[in-house]
């Protein structure tokens, strides 16, 4: 009777709209998966990395590199004095530095600064019009580094804020279609249901009871 009851409970998993709904759910689980499979490795790795990052060298490459323009450029820093846009435009081509976080320019002195923030470095660009100078200040860290900034979003520009967000979106999907499957197949629901449960709970009871607090 126990057995009649609970098959008749779950009579509507045959149902042509559920068919429909799994079939469409098994699709974007296959091809959601196979689309995330490099960020779901960069985002593992680097969550291992960061969680361990005394275990990683994380020494930082730095230095200075000045830059003397020829004359047939050297107009185009005099001019950056009112408008930066064919300079920013030079530093992206010859330098790979683009969208500068900050741009100062000191009438007085005479003197532009850019400030470049970047993925386990950064670049400091102070240019000097009169004497058609170019120094830049730089640090760049290892591939952990910058692998570790990726994951975070550091200094990783608009392109990759972006590639986090539709990643957040493609992972929720593909949790959310990996639950749907679960009640389609009799054999897995009991089990799938408790695992989905325990996945739920488990990370909130862990920073409950484990994870440090303050309250005033």
């Amino acid at each position: 009777m126990a057995r009649s009851s609970q098959s008749t409970r779950w009579q509507w998993v045959k149902h042509p709209v559920a068919r429909r709904v799994f079939s469409l759910c098994r699709w974007l689980h296959v091809y959601v998966s196979s689309a995330l499979l490099g960020l779901l490795l960069l985002f593992a790795v680097t969550g291992f990395t960061l969680n361990h990052a005394d275990w990683f060298d994380s020494r930082a490459d730095s230095g200075v590199l000045e830059v003397v323009l020829p004359d047939a450029q050297s107009r185009m820093l005099t001019e950056a004095l009112h408008n930066q846009t064919p300079l920013i435009a030079y530093l992206s081509g010859h330098h790979g530095l683009s969208q500068p976080r900050s741009v100062e320019v000191d009438l007085e002195a005479e003197e532009i600064s850019l400030d470049y923030p970047m993925p386990a470095g950064f670049a400091f660009v102070t240019v000097v019009p009169a004497d058609a100078l170019l120094e830049i200040e730089y640090q760049t860290g290892t591939l952990i580094a910058w692998l570790n900034d990726l994951h975070k979003g550091r200094h990783t520009g608009a392109v990759w804020s972006l590639v986090i967000d539709l990643s957040a979106l493609l992972m929720t999907f593909f949790a959310l279609t990996g639950t749907v499957l679960l009640f389609q197949n009799p054999k897995y629901r009991s089990g799938g249901g408790i695992s989905v449960i325990a996945g739920l709970l488990a990370p909130w009871l862990i920073a409950v009871l484990w994870i440090p607090s303050f309250a005033a």
